[in-house]
């Protein structure tokens, strides 16, 4: 194709940039799980901070879990952020590549022309 882009044997391919179809699903499904163990992740703060309690009836320890929990908490959103954009990309793709493989079937069915990509 002109535009740089081919279909082939199932895979998309961009400029030597080989992706299985099943892959990219796969992909899309696991940041999805991803994005959402680290977006639950902070509910389970205080479970840190109450397993630790008061040792020798000093709050020095639990205070420095909750400061990084703080941290984290905060690198955990801007990673989530940049997760949820790569799978909105990926998301985006293969659900357009199966648009395109289900026009190009039906097409192909019915004898018509297939759809240009």
């Amino acid at each position: 194709m002109d535009d740089g882009h081919a279909a082939h044997n199932g895979r998309v391919m961009m400029n030597d940039v080989l992706i299985k179809y099943d892959e990219l699903g796969r992909l899309v499904t696991r940041l999805a799980a991803i994005i959402e163990e680290f977006e639950n992740a902070g509910d389970r703060s205080d479970l840190i901070r109450d397993a630790i309690g008061k040792p020798w009836d000093r709050r020095e320890l639990p205070d420095k879990a909750g400061e990084s929990e703080s941290r984290w908490d905060y690198k955990r959103g801007r990673l989530v952020e940049s997760l949820s954009t790569i799978h909105e990309a990926a998301d985006g793709l293969h659900k357009s590549f199966e648009q395109f493989d289900e026009e190009a079937a039906s097409k192909f069915e019915s004898g018509e022309q297939p759809p240009k990509s």
